[in-house]
């Protein structure tokens, strides 16, 4: 039986918990802190890891192989270990640019990327004026208009733009180019 196994809390208007309840729940709280406590130390713990992993895929082993004359692309197979340098690309819009950004794409014929929501809020009152929607939007106050490119998509249009040599904003659009060395055990 554990620590939290039937706990008997029906003690009806009057009646009190016995020591030995009481007893049992401290113990059970005692419990669950270390339980939290010992996740909380194995998450920091496994963000270590993660950072020096990163550390060592992302910038020391592409340092060392391009050292060597490397180029993304290549596969290695050094001491039972097959390595493939990668080269990529990362690309978030920051939030304060994104119309900014918007605005870029629409200007450089690349519009199509961007999705759009629009929004009209009625009230309840407004019943008819919703079911025959077929004049333009401005007749009504509470237009909103959401947009957003997906993350897959903007990270192929930087990719694709990247290799016909335009230039795309890297501060506008958060591009971060990188290269990774995976490795594979035979």
């Amino acid at each position: 039986m554990t620590e939290t196994d039937d706990l008997p809390f029906d003690y009806g208007e009057d009646a009190a918990p016995s020591d030995a309840e009481l007893a049992q729940v401290s113990s059970t709280i005692k419990a669950l802190l270390r339980a939290e406590k010992e996740l909380a130390t194995a998450e920091a713990e496994r963000d270590r890891k993660k950072q020096t992993r990163d550390e060592l895929a992302y910038r020391r082993l592409p340092e060392l192989l391009r050292s060597l004359g490397y180029e993304p692309g290549d596969k290695i197979r050094m001491g039972g270990v097959d390595i493939e340098l990668k080269g990529d690309v990362k690309a978030k819009i920051p939030v304060a640019r994104a119309e900014e950004a918007f605005r870029w794409l629409d200007e450089h014929g690349h519009g199509g990327l961007i999705k759009r929501n629009v929004t009209i809020g009625f009230r309840r009152d407004e019943h008819e004026q919703a079911k025959r929607l077929l004049g333009s939007l401005e007749e009504y106050e509470n237009v909103k208009e959401d947009q957003w490119i997906e993350s897959a998509t903007l990270k192929k249009f930087v990719r694709e733009a990247q290799a016909r040599g335009e230039d795309v904003p890297a501060d506008l659009f958060g591009v971060f180019n990188f290269q990774e060395a995976r490795i594979k055990t035979r």
